[in-house]
């Protein structure tokens, strides 16, 4: 499976795909936000249905995460959430745009 190529212009921060070892530092800032619908297996479901889901990093600590579910030229976007303490710089901002050119050039979905 190809990785896919995620990039910010932002030193330190990179964007990797979402995997096992990213689930806790998710569901942690998930829970600090309320968010308390996603669990464990709900994000191990993503992993297993081998959906784009990314994770953004910052000194490869995890700072935030989105996830996408493709159905063939569609895709969803959601659950995009970013560190309290990294918001306001433009960083889910510009995955977003990245995220989104990834999807309409690889993955073939319409814009």
């Amino acid at each position: 499976m190809n990785m896919p190529q995620i990039y910010l212009n932002k030193p330190g921060v990179e964007v990797l795909s979402l995997d096992e070892t990213h689930i806790e530092p998710i569901l942690a800032m998930m829970n600090k936000e309320g968010w308390y619908y996603y669990d464990r297996n709900e994000l191990r479901r993503y992993l297993k249905l081998n959906q784009d889901c990314f994770v953004l990093l910052k000194n490869r600590n995890v700072i935030g995460s989105l996830f996408t579910t493709n159905y063939g030229n569609q895709a969803w976007i959601g659950n995009i959430v970013v560190a309290e303490e990294e918001r306001g710089k433009g960083l889910a901002t510009e995955m977003l745009r990245n995220v989104i050119a990834y999807l309409c050039e690889e993955k073939h979905v319409q814009n």
